[in-house]
């Protein structure tokens, strides 16, 4: 007999505080009733609107790497009666960052920009921001943009649209969805601007974040800020013009703006900018409120301020927005509107229903892959570390270790960026055994470059979590420790005698957070008296 025809139809699923506005720290529930008895994962995603806040201080963007990912700090994924947690996924914005980036081709770029919200930009280009932000607006209500995006839950097991079959979502009575979500200041970050070098006409520059060299970065120091065309007498005006494009720029790693009638711009009506005389030995320095923002006719930006300027300024003194928390309290924030969940389920053929529950009562056996985070602290000046990784899962596959600094997020950076400090050189021992048997020398990431060791490592490492490795070049920028635990059809026990654990050496470092992912198989068994997930 030919095979029946299968059809699907969609449901929306709304949140349990429907029409709410959501934003930093609050969370998200959802229920997957029983009666979508089967979900097709392919076309199945959380839809949202997301903006940023009217009344931020700055021009503020989703993360860069993970994009609205980041805005999620943890998903839990329940069966309906709220009895089991068939998946736990922690800091979940920066596993998906990572696999972003290793994963992008410029079809899987284009296609998370329009559907997914990853920010096309998160440097301002001559007349852009990207699609959150208007760069040339002066005010957060004209500069800001709601953004509609689908987001499919990639990273977990039950729900991926990689999955290669459907969910038996009768067998779990439903699924219950928990999403907290991150505080503004980590998952968000500001546009910058692009920097150049001394000279007219110069070329732009690439400037230092975490050790890494990146586009942008530019407007929030005196190092990587805005300069004075137009020298300011002191106490005599209160307007301040900054140098263009094609201006004499004094000092390298200065900010130039766009010679166009309607430039981009990082500066908002009630900023705190901050004025210096001369970049690291000035003396005269003094911070104003921005009450106004124009372009002359020689499509040089001017800045009107508050009050006066008290102290002289020649051509060249640098002006940057002050970012600290008396300036830019943290009443910044983002909002997300008309959260729901696109739920596609199949209308099996006749007899599938008996068929499930049949297997329901017999205990019906699912494996689906996820993840689990292991965090280690690295403390400030710990040169030579042997860390621990508790780790119980049964069917291990591989292990990313993702580095981030433990200070205080902030909005100028993306907190979503790896922070590999100094690296030197790691090991693993696995269960007694080094893995690999040799050190693998790391020194070469400091200089901006490759050891084709470590690489093969994080390549293994990824193909291994399910991550397609589609991108390579310059990794310096997004750094992870990887390592591959078992081949393609076999798994790792790491629940046996044993430690393991992750010899790293710096040669020098902040304080770090070292988030273990230890991506692994994990087991489902529905039987008619409960559910039991083997780890």
């Amino acid at each position: 007999m030919p095979n029946p025809e299968t059809v699907c139809k969609s449901s929306i699923i709304y949140t349990e505080r429907r029409g709410a506005k959501y934003g930093e720290l609050d969370e998200i529930n959802i229920y997957v009733p029983p009666s979508l008895a089967i979900i097709n994962c392919k076309n199945t995603y959380i839809s949202l609107r997301m903006k940023i806040a009217d009344d931020s201080l700055l021009k503020l963007t989703p993360s860069g790497v993970a994009g609205i990912y980041g805005c999620f700090r943890d998903i839990t994924i329940s069966s309906g009666d709220g009895q089991t947690v068939l998946e736990q996924l922690d800091q979940y914005g920066l596993m998906s960052g990572l696999r972003q980036v290793y994963s992008e081709n410029e079809s899987l770029r284009n296609l998370r920009i329009l559907h997914e919200g990853k920010p096309s930009s998160v440097v301002i280009g001559d007349t852009t921001g990207n699609q959150y932000v208007d760069a040339s607006a002066q005010t957060g209500a004209a500069a800001f943009k709601t953004v509609e995006c689908l987001l499919p839950l990639h990273l977990s097991g039950c729900l991926s649209p990689d999955r290669d079959t459907v969910f038996p979502n009768l067998a779990t009575s439903g699924l219950r969805i928990r999403i907290n979500l991150q505080e503004a200041q980590s998952a968000l970050c500001t546009l910058t601007a692009p920097c150049y070098k001394a000279g007219v006409l110069s070329d732009k520059v690439e400037t230092s974040f975490q050790g890494a060299l990146r586009e942008g970065g530019g407007g929030y120091s005196s190092s990587y800020g805005y300069e004075v065309e137009t020298a300011i007498v002191g106490g005599a005006g209160a307007t301040i013009t900054l140098k263009k494009y094609g201006d004499d720029l004094s000092y390298d790693n200065h900010v130039l703006s766009a010679d166009a009638a309607d430039p981009a711009h990082l500066f908002l009506n009630g900023q705190t900018i901050t004025l210096l005389d001369n970049p690291g030995t000035g003396a005269n320095t003094e911070d104003k409120v921005i009450s106004g923002i124009s372009v002359d006719g020689n499509n040089r930006i001017v800045l009107t301020c508050s009050a006066n300027v008290a102290n002289a300024y020649a051509t060249g003194a640098t002006v940057h927005i002050k970012v600290d928390s008396t300036t830019v309290p943290s009443v910044q924030n983002y909002e997300m509107t008309d959260v729901r969940m696109m739920v596609d389920y199949v209308i099996p053929p006749q007899g599938y229903m008996e068929s499930v529950l049949g297997q329901v009562n017999k205990g019906l056996q699912m494996d689906i892959r996820s993840y689990t985070n292991y965090g280690v602290n690295i403390s400030s000046n710990s040169l030579t570390n042997s860390l621990y990784i508790n780790a119980r899962n049964t069917r291990g596959k591989a292990i990313l270790s993702v580095p981030i600094n433990s200070a205080q997020a902030t909005y100028v950076e993306d907190s979503l960026v790896p922070d590999r400090n100094t690296i030197k050189n790691y090991q693993f021992i696995l269960h007694k055994i080094l893995a690999p048997d040799q050190l693998v020398s790391m020194n070469r990431y400091n200089l901006n470059s490759y050891n084709a060791v470590a690489m093969r490592e994080q390549q293994h490492a990824l193909a291994a979590g399910d991550i397609p490795v589609n991108n390579i070049l310059k990794n310096w920028k997004h750094f992870f420790i990887g390592r591959r635990l078992a081949l393609p059809g076999y798994s790792y026990n790491m629940n046996r005698e044993g430690e393991v654990r992750l010899n790293v050496n710096f040669n020098q470092t902040a304080a770090l957070l070292l988030n273990n992912f230890v991506v692994h198989l994990r087991r489902i068994i529905v039987r008619p008296e409960g559910i039991q997930v083997i780890m």
